[in-house]
């Protein structure tokens, strides 16, 4: 366009020079106006396109060279927010790496603490349950029988709370671990409540048990855990309900050739928990409510450690309750079953007085293989009785009867756990608290008629191993613990000799070695400790040729790192403070036959 209008101009020029030579004037008239248009126009057209397109070039060139000061500056407002987040992330990085380091530190000092209250706590109570076992075994009454199983029972309870707190530390630093072995399924359910009975009788409370008949006498399972879980569930309910009764079931569903799921059943009459609170008690440190804490006391552990324990064992505990009637607490467990089985080692026959025989007192008899006469009164036809008969009886009136027509059996009273201690002076062979039943009834029906005196009892050896050859090392520095295990060998025909601390037990061992066939080595020792003098035994027989001796811990700690340390130092076997009796002797039973 602005070139046509250049031609355009150049003509108009010319036809204005032709107009000149004829005496016209360009600057008036049409023409001039048509001029100064032209001029205008030009000047216009000359600034659109000689003097914008620079302009326009420059402001663009301006925007652009803003635009990367812009990008410049964004990317460097971005790399100063990235270097703050890196330098606020490396900070936090060392945070955490302290804040761990720290927990680390008191994970440890928790651990080095529980084991230590653990020890300390443990070596008195290994004193009174071991001189209860043993105090068991001398002439007492019945009275005196049963005092000394609620002492008994009682300090399995502070155990209980003592491996409460311990199992917590573990669950929490996930070193608890499921160990199944053959376990009495039912004696779970009867240990548990033999150990609230007492607890129930201050209250007037009744314990019921039912257990259904298929469940299998042997199942492998965790006992310990299985114990735990129930006793726990069992202490609730004590704790919770001041009338009525605590009800324990055991059901078998699922049942195969390889497996069998049981189910477990605390249930009791107490004062019951809200629908929305019930969640908050298996949380730990929780309770319904402060007041109940106030009003019942407890630490609020005991539901937490069930839930969690039941879940390691593949099962979930379930809770049904309301306000005022009472909570009912369940779970299940798939167990392998076991090919074990109940040996009746009692050579004896039952006679059961009774108008309302007990259902689970004759499937325990059935369980037992024992052969049962049932009587509804007592006549001469007792008599006819041998010295192989029992008689169990639960009316306490007929007494003067039994004396006068049998007095030549022994006679057991079966009484109710609310009545037990109204029946403490009732003069009679022994007791049997119903429903306290399993390997309490076959017990106290083998000893019903045999006085219990101090006379040593023999450890069950083959024929072809004389143990006069064995000379057992005790190394224990707490004298209850030597008085304890002392009595314990003496009964078993044993003899032995004690070392106070590791390095006497170092030096006997190296002047009686060839006597000594098995060492029961404490591990927490003044001088040296149990883990050096193993070791210091294990770098004697190395250095001699010597075949290695038998080396049982014998500990109040529980703790996996402890338990541990007793195998890496050489030690062969472990047996927990308190231990019992019959515990100690499979483990030396289990020598004998094999050395």
């Amino acid at each position: 366009m602005f070139s046509r209008f250049q031609e355009f101009r150049l003509a108009f020029y010319g036809l204005q020079g032709a107009y000149e030579e004829f005496g016209y004037s360009h600057n008036q008239g049409e023409l001039g106006e048509l001029r100064a248009t032209i001029h205008q126009l030009e000047g216009a057209l000359n600034t659109l396109f000689n003097e914008l397109p620079p302009l326009i070039a420059q402001k663009l060139s301006d925007v652009e060279n803003n635009r990367v000061l812009a990008t410049i500056a964004f990317v460097a407002a971005v790399l100063l927010v990235l270097l703050y987040i890196i330098r606020q992330i490396s900070a936090l990085e060392k945070q955490l790496i302290n804040a761990r380091e720290h927990e680390i530190q008191a994970n440890r000092a928790k651990s080095a603490f529980l084991a230590n209250m653990s020890h300390e706590i443990r070596t008195p109570l290994n004193g009174i349950l071991g001189m209860t076992e043993i105090l068991g075994d001398t002439r007492l009454t019945a009275s005196q029988k049963d005092h000394l199983a609620t002492i008994n029972a009682s300090s399995q309870t502070l155990l209980m709370l003592i491996n409460d707190i311990l199992d917590l530390s573990k669950i929490e630093s996930g070193h608890l671990e499921i160990c199944p072995h053959t376990t009495a399924i039912k004696e779970t359910i009867y240990d548990t409540a033999a150990l609230i009975a007492p607890k129930a009788q201050q209250k007037s409370l009744d314990i019921l048990i039912e257990i259904d008949p298929d469940v299998p006498d042997y199942v492998q399972a965790d006992e310990q855990k299985v114990r735990q879980t129930l006793m726990n569930l069992a202490s609730n309910a004590i704790k919770f309900t001041e009338a009525g009764h605590i009800a324990f079931k055991l059901k078998a569903s699922d049942t195969n050739q390889d497996t069998v799921t049981l189910g477990f059943v605390v249930a009791d009459t107490g004062i019951g928990i809200d629908q929305e609170k019930q969640k908050r008690v298996f949380e730990e440190f929780k309770q319904e409510n402060s007041d109940t804490s106030k009003d019942y006391g407890g630490t609020g552990l005991g539901l937490a450690i069930c839930s969690k324990m039941v879940e390691m064992m593949g099962g979930k505990i379930t809770l049904t309750s309301a306000k005022g009637k009472g909570s009912t607490f369940s779970f299940e467990l798939t167990f392998e079953r076991d090919n074990h089985s109940v040996k009746n080692e009692l050579a004896k026959s039952i006679c059961y007085v009774t108008h309302s025989p007990n259902p689970l007192l004759m499937d325990e008899f059935k369980r037992y293989k024992l052969e049962v006469f049932t009587r509804h009164d007592v006549d001469e036809s007792f008599n006819e009785f041998n010295e192989n008969t029992i008689v169990v009886f639960d009316d306490a009136s007929i007494l003067p009867s039994l004396k006068r027509c049998a007095n030549h059996l022994p006679h057991v009273l079966l009484r109710d756990n609310k009545a037990a201690l109204d029946c403490s002076n009732i003069d009679v062979s022994a007791f049997i608290t119903s429903p306290l039943f399993g390997n309490r009834l076959i017990n106290t029906l083998r000893q019903s008629n045999v006085e219990q005196s101090e006379q040593p009892t023999d450890i069950k050896v083959e024929d072809d191993v004389d143990r006069k050859h064995f000379k057992i090392l005790v190394v224990e520095d707490n004298k209850v613990n030597q008085q304890i295990v002392s009595l314990n060998l003496k009964k078993l025909s044993i003899d032995f000799v004690i070392a106070n601390n590791g390095q006497e037990a170092v030096d006997i061992y190296q002047q009686q070695h060839s006597s000594i066939g098995l060492v029961l080595m404490d591990c927490m020792m003044p001088v040296l400790d149990g883990f050096e003098a193993t070791k210091a035994i294990r770098e004697f027989e190395k250095s001699q040729e010597l075949k290695q001796t038998h080396i049982i811990a014998l500990t109040a700690s529980v703790l996996d790192d402890d338990i541990k340390k007793c195998y890496d130092s050489g030690m062969d076997d472990y047996l927990p403070k308190p231990f019992k009796r019959d515990i100690l002797m499979e483990k030396l039973d289990a020598r004998f036959q094999n050395a």
